[in-house]
């Protein structure tokens, strides 16, 4: 950053870019702000900065190219990422054939009763409870 230009802050990103754009340009700009954080940029940042409209068009060519019948390009909209990764599971899980594969229902016949005793469990080595007890419903 030059020592003649004045910071942008947040609000001034927020005016004039669109809401992606603001966001990404604050936080190329965020580190120049504290003195401490300027080690985080490099002139490979900066010049990619220069050159951020090219980059839309080499995805847009990359994807018509790329983007065949045998094997489409879907992209994800990821403003939410957990909402993208779901929309990511379930459009994967609609690309597999799906057949029911329900078992049919098993009777189970009545269970003897014995004498047996289950001994004192005391001689046993287990694992210690560090979450949740020994018993389901606590």
């Amino acid at each position: 950053m030059v020592a003649a230009q004045k910071p942008i802050t947040g609000s001034a990103i927020s005016e004039r870019l669109p809401c992606w754009r603001a966001v990404l340009l604050a936080k190329l700009i965020a580190p120049t702000q504290p003195p401490r954080k300027v080690w985080k940029h490099t002139p490979r940042g900066w010049d990619s900065r220069a050159r951020g409209g090219k980059y839309p068009k080499a995805k847009e060519a990359m994807l018509a190219y790329t983007n065949i019948s045998e094997c489409p390009c879907c992209l994800v909209q990821a403003s939410v990422k957990k909402h993208a990764r779901l929309n990511c599971i379930s459009h994967l899980l609609t690309m597999i054939p799906y057949q029911d594969l329900t078992p049919d229902t098993v009777e189970l016949p009545e269970r003897e009763e014995t004498d047996y005793q289950r001994p004192s469990t005391d001689a046993y080595h287990f694992v210690p409870l560090i979450y949740g007890s020994k018993y389901k419903d606590n």
